[in-house]
């Protein structure tokens, strides 16, 4: 219909254009088919949305031909996307400001000259501008959760330049500094077993207090 058409040089937006106008009445002298867009029908665009929330493969053509009945009570439930529920970041409290920092310093050092060695030497594009203490943070706090490739997307986001997934993953980080994290780790202590002492059994009968008996 002429109002989506833009050969003119501009959309028509009113029924009483006259490039609207031309356009009906050529289609309808070519005995093509009445328009069903939401500007010239719209009551049947107004059912249409209605029906969206039970509109399936098996019922649309229905839907567009006036003969489908909506259900008054219809569960929707269906459509809902699934729950996935998000993996428990850690913490941290104002004690683990010293781990954050060198886990940082380390991370963004070894990364930045990876970057400018390896990736774009004398580039003008600074590692800085794309990595840095946000991002170890967010890696450390989901340190646990980071099994995979794939799990640093969740994480940090898309990658900043060809390799860097598999550089933190595989060739140097995140495996590495997990081996040598529970590698630093203190054994658990063992639990200590402690051998209890039998009580001392005083018959009721006597006292505590009572002294030797004396003879009357």
């Amino acid at each position: 219909m002429a109002f989506s058409s833009v050969r003119f040089g501009y959309v028509p937006l009113w029924a009483d254009d006259p490039v609207y106008i031309n356009e009906r009445a050529r289609e309808e002298e070519a005995d093509m088919p009445m328009c069903r867009c939401s500007n010239c029908a719209p009551e049947a665009a107004e059912v249409l949305v209605e029906c969206l929330l039970c509109a399936n493969v098996d019922n649309f053509d229905d839907i567009m031909n006036d003969s489908f009945t909506r259900p008054w009570n219809y569960d929707i439930s269906s459509k809902y996307p699934s729950k996935v529920s998000a993996p428990r970041k850690r913490k941290f409290k104002e004690e683990d400001t010293e781990e954050l920092e060198d886990f940082a310093m380390m991370l963004v050092t070894d990364l930045h000259h990876y970057y400018d060695t390896e990736v774009s030497p004398g580039g003008v594009l600074l590692p800085s501008f794309l990595f840095g203490k946000d991002d170890c943070d967010a890696i450390l706090a989901s340190l646990e959760h980071i099994n995979e490739i794939g799990d640093l997307r969740g994480v940090i986001g898309g990658e900043c330049f060809i390799g860097q997934y598999e550089w933190l993953f595989n060739f140097k980080w995140i495996i590495n500094y997990k081996a040598n994290e529970l590698a630093g780790r203190p054994a658990p202590a063992q639990p200590t077993h402690v051998t209890k002492k039998a009580r001392s059994w005083t018959s009721p009968s006597t006292p505590k207090d009572k002294t030797k008996a004396t003879d009357i």
